[in-house]
């Protein structure tokens, strides 16, 4: 199940291809969680080899664990998970028409977070005589 062009035109061609990606592949090879809160990755070879060439420029998944960094998305730690795991303050498993709510709260909190981390920075006076 395919986003339909309606339904993605503010959602950025990465988290599309996550979220075809998640619906359409081989769940031994990768899947939501039961509550959908994060995804797995259970088998890196079979996804460097069969999947992320269907969807992506490269078949790396230092690449693809790259971008999901650059989106928000965060690898769980070993001690946590056995697997690779992934998860997201806000993207979640969702049907595709709320991907695009998903994805405006998704720029809202990043919107937030940066004109909160942003402050101006006072120039401080120059100890040099003037010449």
């Amino acid at each position: 199940m395919n986003l339909d062009i309606n339904t993605a035109t503010d959602v950025p061609r990465f988290v599309r291809a996550v979220y075809d990606m998640l619906q359409n592949e081989d769940q031994c090879i990768l899947s939501w969680s039961a509550d959908g809160s994060h995804f797995q990755v259970y088998d890196v070879p079979r996804l460097e080899s069969e999947v992320l060439r269907k969807y992506f420029k490269h078949a790396k998944f230092s690449s693809f664990q790259r971008q999901l960094n650059n989106f928000g998305f965060h690898k769980w730690t070993k001690t946590r998970a056995s697997v690779a795991t992934f998860s997201h303050d806000v993207l979640v498993r969702c049907h595709p028409p709320q991907l695009t709510v998903l994805v405006s709260q998704m720029k809202l909190k990043q919107k937030a977070v940066t004109t909160t981390t942003t402050t101006p920075v006072k120039e401080t006076p120059s100890m040099k005589r003037p010449r």
